[in-house]
């Protein structure tokens, strides 16, 4: 049986606000209520294979880099868990998943608050691999030379601080760090949406160099569809910590059947559209400190149901390797929702 290279089952994630013994006591004696909890996730299951670019989208605040936090190990889940190639993390001793975490690698959205201001680049390189034994001192500067060689960055520059680069350079920094422990994954937290958008073709450019030599496992964040489309195989769709449709990206693309799915990809600009009315998804997505009932995405659905705004639809087969949540599947063709949305 072959498994996911890594794979989340059922991953809940929720914030609590610290509460000490005397703010326990105020809150009491004031009568006032008890502290909300941001549920940040909702059941999420997902599995990466080896080889692949899993696209991960969403609205800002749907739990994306929540869930990208826990993926790296960064952030523990409240309940469910991950496995490494079929290997459930828990199950692991602390130098065994030490070790596997060390092959899952993320990149962060801010370029510049991600890397340490006061090392320079061939610190900032180095430093893992030497730390976790992967690297001979003595092989250090060759080592700087070539990771920085490898995502386009002139080697004469790894004596100089983060400061003293732009912000597409900087982000090569970052990726040239992820890539020096040599990871099997790397998960990549809106890695271009802090950039100019000739900036941001560079550094695609590099991901897509990565992806084609074929030993690295992507997770791309992006509420940029245009890229993700051109970038990922398979995509999921996130709205209020909960997927709500999962497939490739030649079925997701072609014959979406989430509502919110459809919204999104309407008002991807595309050249030769011509001019069109930008009509954006109403309302607002609704607060994880009060969430709806049901289908989450029921306020701002137009085609809502007494049944969507009672009971959360499951993700259900609408197609070879497409996955949807959405009660108007039940019982009707694939096709059913692609055709109410024209």
């Amino acid at each position: 049986m072959t498994y996911p290279l890594l794979e989340a089952r059922d991953i809940s994630r929720t914030f609590s606000p610290h509460e000490d013994l005397i703010g326990k006591v105020v809150r009491t004696a004031l009568r006032q209520p008890i502290p909300a909890h941001v549920r940040a996730l909702s059941n999420v299951s997902l599995a990466l294979h080896t080889g692949e670019v899993l696209g991960v989208v969403g609205e800002s605040g749907c739990g994306k880099s929540t869930l990208g936090r826990i993926l790296a190990g960064i952030l523990q889940p409240s309940s469910g868990s991950l496995a490494f190639q079929g290997t459930p993390f828990s199950a692991m001793d602390p130098l065994t998943r030490a070790s596997t975490f060390l092959k899952i690698q993320m990149i962060f959205q801010d370029p510049m608050s991600s890397l340490n201001p006061r090392k320079r680049v061939s610190d900032l390189i180095a430093e893992a691999p030497l730390v976790h034994g992967l690297l001979d001192p003595k092989d250090r500067d060759r080592f700087v030379h070539d990771a920085l060689t490898r995502v386009g960055l002139d080697p004469q520059t790894q004596s100089r601080f983060p400061h003293q680069f732009s912000g597409g350079q900087r982000q090569r920094i970052n990726i040239a760090r992820a890539l020096a422990v040599n990871p099997e994954i790397l998960i990549c937290d809106e890695s271009v949406a802090a950039l100019d958008v000739s900036i941001q073709a560079q550094i695609l450019n590099v991901f897509m160099a990565l992806k084609e030599q074929g030993d690295l496992s992507f997770v791309f964040i992006s509420h940029d569809l245009g890229v993700v489309e051109h970038l990922c195989d398979r995509v999921a769709i996130l709205y209020l910590g909960q997927i709500v449709e999962v497939g490739t990206v030649d079925a997701l693309f072609q014959a979406p059947q989430h509502p919110y799915t459809q919204a999104l990809l309407k008002e991807i600009p595309r050249i030769g559209a011509g001019k069109r009315r930008f009509n954006p998804i109403r309302g607002e997505i609704p607060s994880p400190l009060s969430p709806p009932s049901g289908c989450p995405f029921h306020p701002r659905c137009p085609h809502s149901t007494p049944e969507c705004t009672q009971r959360m639809p499951g993700l259900q087969e609408v197609g070879h390797e497409h996955l949807a949540a959405c009660h108007l599947l039940h019982g009707t063709p694939s096709h059913s929702l692609t055709e109410l949305s024209k």
